[in-house]
């Protein structure tokens, strides 16, 4: 959603918008009004999680005090394309918890300033 762009939220919307902020705040979210702005700031909040998702998808497992061998890699890339098959981008509960809280602590400003029309 662009500036440029007019876009009415239904309450439905609304809700949605809350559910997602839930996932990521708790209920500290239930008393929050959801605007245009507060929309935006969220539809970037899940872009990041989701990215920061996909980073860590390609970060190996720990490999324990053995011996790295083929065996490791194979199971290793066969994880990763396994999680890659099985996301879905409006699943951000399924993401990793690191990636939630690094984007809650990086946008909670701009929340609140979209929330209160600042």
């Amino acid at each position: 959603m662009s500036d440029s762009e007019v876009v009415v939220l239904t309450e439905e919307d609304k809700g949605l918008i809350k559910a997602l902020l839930m996932l990521v705040y708790d209920n500290k979210v239930n008393h929050w009004q959801v605007n245009n702005r507060v929309a935006d700031i969220v539809k970037k909040m899940i872009e990041e999680i989701e990215s920061c998702s996909e980073r860590l998808d390609f970060v190996p497992n720990p490999a324990g005090i053995t011996k790295v061998g083929l065996a490791y890699i194979r199971k290793e890339l066969l994880r990763v394309v396994k999680k890659k098959l099985g996301r879905n981008v409006f699943e951000i509960d399924k993401g990793y918890v690191i990636c939630r809280r690094v984007v809650a602590q990086n946008f909670r400003i701009h929340l609140n300033e979209a929330r209160f029309g600042t």
